[in-house]
């Protein structure tokens, strides 16, 4: 492997299969046969000096639109604070006050993204690109 990639990797042993294929006959059930195997690929001590530590925040950020669509799964929150324009800046609060590193977001309108987090998440240092969701659903 180059430096630049981890120095642990694993493999499953066995491997899994898809269900409708035919299983091989020399699989168990037992349990530990499942357990990955982990094999060094580098001394971790060469590596020491070069480890650096980031925070990453993951966030579902519950697209106004599905939302909208689906407003009966949320009859239990009141409308006000379901409303973007409530949302929006609370939500920044909360990607803000986490101070992580790197934060990613799913749900993010793509037009939400452009007219207020893009600029909003600039102005408190972070760069930032939008990557729209692949597959038939926008």
């Amino acid at each position: 492997y180059p430096r630049s990639y981890p120095y642990y990797s694993y493999s499953h042993s066995p491997r899994v299969q898809n269900k409708s294929r035919k299983q091989p006959t020399n699989l168990t059930n037992d349990i530990s046969t499942l357990n990955r195997i982990w094999t060094n690929v580098y001394d971790p001590s060469e590596l020491r000096d070069r480890i650096q530590e980031f925070s990453l925040l993951c966030y579902n950020m519950l697209s106004q639109e599905l939302l909208d669509m689906h407003c009966e799964l949320y009859s239990h929150c009141d409308r006000v604070y379901s409303r973007w324009e409530y949302r929006k800046y609370y939500l920044l609060e909360q990607l803000i006050d986490s101070s992580a590193d790197v934060i990613c977001l799913q749900e993010m309108e793509e037009s939400s993204y452009n007219s207020f987090f893009f600029p909003n998440l600039k102005e408190d240092h972070y760069l930032s690109v939008y990557k729209k969701r692949t597959g038939h659903h926008s």
